[in-house]
């Protein structure tokens, strides 16, 4: 009989832990989301959300078709979404550099090839740039940490933080639509 009422609270206090567990992580989402969307908001006119990236555009440019392996030519400016205010992470544009005080590997700015689908980059930004890249235009993307780094510590981004990321394409060699 004990190991009865044994095994029935114990089946009854895993149940409670799941479900504080998934309470719990349901409202991680929603903070991140009041975040990203916080961030984005501050920093481009029009916002919006498709397959859980957000996008603000700055500049438009032209619309593109990108698949795996086509090639982006880009600079960018990272930041995590945790705290009061952005923490910049990494960059390859000087101005961005100096003024976060970022270290730099070259006095000029520099350019990225990223390889759609081959990159090792987070998942939301390899799914914002197929989403939102446009020849010539630039933008914020807005990341959930579920696709950015997740529930891993990287560097001085904890665990569960949104990132948030400037991009300027310069080239690709994406299909461009009219």
């Amino acid at each position: 009989m004990r190991m009865r009422l044994f095994v029935l609270a114990s089946l009854l206090a895993a149940g409670a832990l799941v479900a504080c567990r998934d309470a719990y992580k349901e409202g991680l989402h929603e903070r991140e989301r009041a975040a990203v969307q916080q961030f984005m908001r501050s920093r481009a006119k029009e916002v919006w959300e498709v397959d859980g990236v957000f996008y603000g555009p700055v500049q438009l440019g032209d619309s593109l078709v990108l698949a795996d392996g086509d090639t982006i030519s880009l600079q960018y400016t990272l930041y995590a979404l945790s705290g009061s205010s952005p923490t910049p992470l990494a960059t390859n544009i000087l101005a961005d550099a100096k003024q976060h005080k970022l270290p730099v590997a070259d006095s000029t700015d520099t350019v990225w090839t990223y390889i759609v689908g081959q990159s090792s980059a987070m998942r939301g930004f390899d799914r914002g740039l197929r989403l939102f890249a446009q020849r010539n235009g630039t933008g914020w993307l807005g990341i959930p940490s579920r696709l950015a780094y997740g529930e891993s510590m990287v560097g001085v981004v904890k665990p569960n933080t949104p990132v948030g990321c400037f991009v300027r394409v310069l080239a690709t060699s994406g299909k461009v639509v009219q």
